[in-house]
């Protein structure tokens, strides 16, 4: 068994309880799920008079992530407990204009709750998309898809 008792765990957990995610250093205080997907595009190298690949390369990479988050009242007004902690996401202004590609790149860090600890940075991240819910008996939720520029473990730059 992996607990002695309820109170403490043995070890790290790494369910979503113990990682808080935050964007441009702005917590985001109400996220629900995120789900990364890295791809580096590895190639297989064949040569003559070798049976099978002889080696592996790179041939790019990718790197898309979705993010899910609760959308409360006070976040969208703008204040009470949320103020300043909702999702920023370029795109349609109040003007009509899309601002989606002068917007700039924003950096996302996961950090683990109880010891702070910078668990991996996403650098250079761009909004591609998202839906928005709104169901009888359920918090209002949006889910957003980013693409990155590329994912580091811990605090890089």
């Amino acid at each position: 068994m992996a607990f002695e008792n309820g109170k403490t765990a043995n070890g790290p957990v790494g369910s979503g309880i113990d990682c808080f995610i935050s964007q441009q250093e702005k917590m985001l205080g109400y996220s629900t799920d995120m789900n990364i997907n890295e791809d580096f595009k590895v190639e297989g190298i064949q040569t003559l008079g070798f049976y099978g690949y002889r080696n592996f390369m790179s041939m790019g990479y990718n790197c898309d992530f979705d993010l899910g988050t609760f959308l409360l009242r006070a976040a969208l007004a703008g204040g009470g407990v949320m103020e300043g902690n909702a999702l920023s996401t370029p795109g349609w202004n109040a003007e009509g204009e899309c601002n989606i590609n002068s917007n700039g790149l924003y950096t996302f860090t996961g950090a683990d709750v109880s010891t702070s600890k910078i668990l991996f940075t996403l650098i250079g991240c761009q909004y591609t998309g998202g839906s928005l819910k709104i169901a009888q008996g359920e918090l209002m939720t949006r889910a957003t898809k980013w693409k990155a520029r590329y994912m580091l473990p811990g605090l890089q730059v």
